[in-house]
């Protein structure tokens, strides 16, 4: 299978050339228990099957837990350097406070590891050349948009710090740019059987959230995410150089999926591989380990194609965080 050639190849040629960072600081964050959407009265809304909507989710936090442990156990980050938040510890104020810490502990030199695991969805907005803007979604519905994720990598770069964002939501390849076109939203409904010791996926949920069912008042939000902008953009330093890596678990207009099966704890379905794959070779380069699962899902009829993006090449051919 090409896949596993591609894997292999990784594998015999060893990691590429990563930067040596004085320190890796890390933000993990995984939303199970999102509430489910009533009306003015109180009652459940339902969906068009008549059944009452449940936005909760199953395997966001041990994501969270997953990344956690990988990052502790292959990567030598220090415990002291992590950060790990679930359920109703990532609403708005306490993300704000958490990505506040992320950035003011990193110093130029450093490297800085985001992820979220939760629903995920977009919004219209006009100003976006396809309508559309990709969200992710707190505990208490409130949205954290594109937009700070776009403006945060290049900050942070300028300060001389490095960055990886990683998403395991819906829509996720739209949380680094505008999403070009919305074609449909893609299901994930035919489960296949994975890759590693034959397990059996059952079918899950997707990680999206309608709009209608979220909160509408984000300025407050949106004000706050800005101030720390602002801190970070006042560290710049000229002549320093970093890097940004971002990945995803979908593209701009597909779904994410949750994940389960038998003797195994949920998860969402990239992030299940990828620490699968990188428990076994964390330093395999980023860029061929995140293509080789997708087409390895592809392979097994997922319609779900994980991908990545970074500033270079370099930062694309080293391994998922600096060894």
């Amino acid at each position: 299978m090409k896949t596993m050639k591609v894997l292999t190849v990784a594998i015999a040629f060893g990691s590429f050339a990563t930067a040596a960072f004085a320190e890796t600081y890390g933000l993990v964050m995984g939303v199970n228990d999102y509430p489910n959407p009533t009306d003015a009265t109180g009652n459940p809304f339902k969906d068009e099957n008549g059944k009452p909507v449940d936005n909760k989710l199953s395997g966001c936090v041990n994501d969270a837990k997953a990344y956690y442990d990988l990052l502790q156990k292959k990567y030598g980050v220090k415990a002291a350097n992590l950060k790990m938040m679930a359920d109703k510890e990532v609403t708005g104020e306490k993300f704000v406070d958490a990505v506040r810490w992320l950035v003011q502990s990193a110093k130029s030199g450093d490297h800085v590891f985001f992820q979220f695991s939760g629903h995920g969805s977009q919004i219209d907005n006009k100003e976006k050349a396809s309508g559309k803007q990709s969200v992710i979604v707190l505990q208490d519905m409130r949205l954290v948009t594109s937009d700070f994720f776009k403006e945060l990598g290049p900050l942070l770069r300028n300060a001389g710090i490095s960055s990886t964002f990683l998403f395991d939501s819906c829509f996720a390849g739209g949380m680094s740019k505008p999403p070009a076109t919305l074609n449909e939203i893609l299901g994930l409904d035919s489960m296949g059987v994975m890759f590693k010791k034959g397990l059996k996926i059952r079918p899950g949920k997707n990680r999206y959230l309608l709009p209608k069912n979220m909160v509408k008042a984000q300025m407050a939000l949106a004000n706050k995410l800005a101030a720390v902008s602002q801190t970070v953009k006042a560290r710049s330093m000229a002549g320093t150089e970093a890097t940004t890596c971002f990945i995803f678990a979908s593209k701009d207009n597909q779904t994410s999926s949750d994940v389960s099966g038998p003797n195994m704890q949920a998860h969402g379905l990239f992030t299940l591989v990828l620490n699968a794959v990188l428990s076994e070779e964390p330093a395999l380069p980023i860029g061929d380990t995140v293509s080789a699962i997708a087409e390895l899902l592809d392979d097994k009829g997922f319609t779900q194609t994980p991908n990545a993006e970074a500033t270079s090449a370099d930062r694309i051919n080293a391994s998922f965080l600096p060894l």
